[in-house]
């Protein structure tokens, strides 16, 4: 798999996506950014209590 920092540093990506490769430079820290891939941030399940909440506090249910 590609690492967010090759997608970074890709001119080729950047001229054809600047959009994504933006992206990829501003997730985490380098270190984390030459492990991490595009594939594993995308099925990640977010941890995050601010973005991951419903109107009534907890955890989104399947249907919302």
């Amino acid at each position: 798999m590609t690492s967010l920092s090759e997608i970074e540093r890709d001119a080729a990506l950047a001229a054809a996506w600047p959009a994504l490769a933006r992206a990829a430079s501003l997730v985490a820290t380098p270190p984390l950014r030459n492990m991490g891939t595009v594939g594993g941030n995308l099925c990640l399940d977010t941890r995050c209590s601010y973005y991951d909440q419903n109107r009534n506090g907890g955890r989104p249910s399947a249907s919302a």
